[in-house]
């Protein structure tokens, strides 16, 4: 009998590694052998779900428009501009060297499927040479067939990718992928990380689409624990991973001192606590511990409006508040103002009486809160990392006859 492989591959960003990482945790629990491409930074957070990382060195590359890309608004029509020359020639370098790494594994250990996650190509260049099923696996809104991404509610192609796309089907051909408008290509059988009932227009997709809503049974330490008992709400405000903002903070510390709200700002490892003090007497730090910790606790979240953050708080019953970083962030956003889930505030053109305002209107705003409870129920609905191993198995069964056995 034939037992199962699973081969994942992500690129080495906690945005995109930590949504699949449940699936991990369950594919283990069922006893399937399940391999993970990351890189040495994130392998421990594969390990503690019981997966084996196969870890690679990404090439180091670094651009200045990064700078560009970090300082302008997602409105801003040089963004996509800016994020295309940052970003594409890295995305097809990092692709290339993945796979010239990690190819030696998966030629002695060949997988039974493949996961890989949409802007990590190496994901497909690996299933072809394994002649094996692939998956795309998304932590993000599925596109519209032939479209790319959400913009206040609409589907669109930004041109800076329209431009790129040449290269991405000339960067496939050497690794025998012959398609064109593979930037553009989806698998038969595609997994998104959110509930149907918050994607856009889900009624446009059909059953290549499998909604499978967050993934959130992952390992964490347990680092954190509330201080406060009386009852005071307590605000949680995050920012994008793995970038230091502390003008970001320093807004919110300026809105809330002295407040009758008690603060935890989550600046994570990259922003100094030093350039924040001193903090007033509502306010603390979170450097470590997992929002999973901290949610159960929170009355309302404030972010960059990833959609992983924005559904953990969903999970929890947290209303949001969202200052978009970036288009996928904006797109959340307008998301959850559509839902009445919450609320957007621009990020590069806040003020503190905004910020004050729109805090004590979502908490106030009864409609809301209930919209939001109703999230909760449906969030905690979806079938998850289960629902998505049993689609998983049946795919397997009828694609190549794999029995779902655990390995020995």
């Amino acid at each position: 009998m034939t037992s199962i492989h699973v081969a994942i591959v992500s690129p080495s960003s906690r945005a995109h590694i930590f949504p699949s990482l449940g699936l991990c945790r369950e594919f283990v629990r069922r006893g399937w052998r399940v391999t993970y491409v990351t890189d040495m930074d994130h392998a421990e957070f594969v390990r503690e779900t019981g997966a084996e990382p196969i870890s690679y060195a990404p090439p180091s590359f670094r651009s200045e428009k990064w700078d560009h890309v970090l300082e302008l608004p997602p409105s801003d029509d040089n963004w996509w501009r800016y994020f295309g020359e940052a970003a594409f020639p890295s995305l097809l370098e990092n692709a290339a060297e993945t796979v010239r790494q990690v190819s030696p594994f998966y030629e002695s250990n060949p997988p039974s499927l493949v996961l890989y996650d949409p802007i990590a190509l190496a994901g497909r260049i690996i299933s072809k040479r394994a002649n094996c099923p692939a998956i795309q696996v998304s932590p993000n809104f599925a596109p519209l067939e032939n479209f790319l991404f959400w913009e206040n509610g609409a589907c669109r192609n930004p041109q800076p990718l329209v431009d790129f796309a040449g290269k991405m089907d000339s960067f496939f051909l050497p690794f025998g992928i012959s398609t064109t408008n593979n930037l553009w290509h989806v698998e038969p059988f595609n997994i998104f990380l959110l509930p149907r009932e918050f994607q856009y227009q889900a009624d446009m997709f059909d059953d290549r689409y499998f909604f499978a809503g967050p993934c959130l049974d992952r390992p964490i330490m347990h680092r954190w624990s509330p201080k406060y008992y009386d009852g005071t709400p307590i605000v949680l405000i995050s920012d994008q991973s793995q970038v230091s903002d502390s003008r970001y903070f320093k807004l919110f510390v300026a809105a809330l001192s002295n407040t009758n709200y008690r603060v935890i700002l989550s600046i994570g490892e990259e922003t100094p606590e030093l350039e924040l003090s001193p903090l007033p007497d509502n306010f603390e730090v979170n450097r470590y511990a997992s929002h999973l910790e901290i949610l159960p606790h929170v009355s309302l979240l404030i972010c960059q409006g990833g959609l992983l953050s924005t559904l953990e708080a969903m999970y929890y019953g947290v209303p949001v508040i969202a200052l978009p970083r970036s288009p996928d962030h904006a797109a959340v956003a307008y998301r959850l103002g559509e839902l009445g889930l919450g609320r957007i505030l621009p990020r590069h053109t806040v003020t503190i009486e905004e910020i004050r305002g729109c805090i004590d209107s979502v908490m106030s705003d009864h409609t809301l809160l209930a919209r939001v409870r109703e999230m909760k129920s449906t969030v905690r609905g979806c079938g998850g990392a289960v629902a998505t191993a049993e689609k998983l198995e049946e795919i397997l069964r009828k694609s190549v006859g794999v029995e779902c056995s655990p390995e020995h």
